[in-house]
């Protein structure tokens, strides 16, 4: 079943979750299997070392464009691609990586965990109807990530639809830069 969303933005362009993961070339449900999805990102993802400081979280596959700013997004603040580890939370490995960092007490080591993108934000919170807008810049925790202080904020290609958004976004991106550095 399909959830409609809350926001005035997502309401005029996306009636429901299944467009907004149709527009963005994504399966609704997400769909997970035995095989990676491919990424365009030279990010650190879910294979990467279990050391970081910072997690970057988000659903779907990045297209390129959303990759590059993502990556724009957390340079901009000063994380070196060694300060991170990204994590689509829309892929069959991150619950496996979810579990390895709880497991192997990595998680006591993160810093802060940045969400982005409504999807992302709904995943961490076992699909409670709380709108991107509403949450977005109100730090909170998540039971998949004990501990981990957590901000969403909103998702790059929401930023590439709609650039008024940046604004909101880069302030939340200071709130964790400066709470967490």
């Amino acid at each position: 079943m399909t959830e409609l969303f809350a926001t005035n933005l997502d309401r005029s362009k996306y009636q429901t979750l299944e467009q907004w993961y149709l527009d963005r070339g994504l399966v609704y449900p997400p769909k997970t299997s035995a095989t990676p999805p491919k990424h365009n990102s030279s990010m650190p993802t879910a294979s990467a070392a279990l050391s970081p400081r910072w997690l970057v979280l988000y659903a779907g596959t990045l297209n390129s464009e959303e990759a590059s700013l993502l990556e724009k997004m957390v340079g901009a603040i000063g994380l070196r691609k060694s300060d991170f580890t990204a994590i689509d939370l829309a892929a069959s490995e991150s619950a496996k990586m979810l579990k390895d960092l709880q497991s192997d007490s990595a998680i006591s080591h993160i810093k802060c965990g940045l969400v982005f993108g409504d999807p992302a934000l709904k995943l961490l919170t076992s699909g409670a109807q709380i709108a991107m807008a509403t949450m977005r810049g109100v730090w909170f925790t998540a039971d998949l990530l004990p501990g981990v202080p957590l901000i969403p904020t909103w998702h790059p290609q929401d930023l590439i639809d709609n650039p008024s958004l940046k604004r909101a976004t880069w302030a939340d991106l200071l709130d964790a830069q400066n709470r967490h550095k």
